[in-house]
């Protein structure tokens, strides 16, 4: 299932759970106390594009959800850019993006442990900044 939170509905996502029987599902912008029950549903979080968050993309990071960012063909500043995500890196291709999604929701552990390496490295990132320096 494809479940988008933040687009609201309209023909082309009522089109696509038409299509899908009902597989692919837009819910609109939701409250903060309602993400959890959608994080604690994902597998795997892929950022949106043509405009990327990167507030959207670490919400379900810290709820342990894999992510995975968008293409390259999406230029900055409409992606995610930090630091803090550097690692993980940007599929070249749409084709590329949707292989990343695949290959995690094929192989749960690793998806699993796709977002602590998130977490991890933020952490990591900020214990080696300096007194002083920029929060990044």
């Amino acid at each position: 299932h494809v479940i988008a939170v933040g687009p609201e509905e309209n023909w082309r996502w009522r089109l696509a759970a038409e299509v899908s029987q009902g597989r692919i599902r837009a819910y609109g912008s939701q409250p903060s106390s309602k993400l959890r029950t959608f994080h604690a549903a994902a597998d795997v979080y892929a950022e949106g594009f043509p405009v990327g968050s990167l507030t959207a993309m670490l919400e379900p990071a810290l709820a342990g959800v894999a992510c995975v960012r968008c293409p390259q063909t999406v230029p900055l500043p409409f992606a995610s850019d930090s630091p803090s995500i550097d690692f993980l890196t940007r599929p070249a291709t749409l084709e590329d993006f949707v292989s990343q999604i695949r290959a995690l929701l094929d192989d749960r552990a690793a998806a699993a442990n796709g977002a602590p390496d998130l977490i991890d490295e933020a952490a990591f990132r900020r214990a080696k900044q300096t007194p002083g320096q920029c929060a990044q």
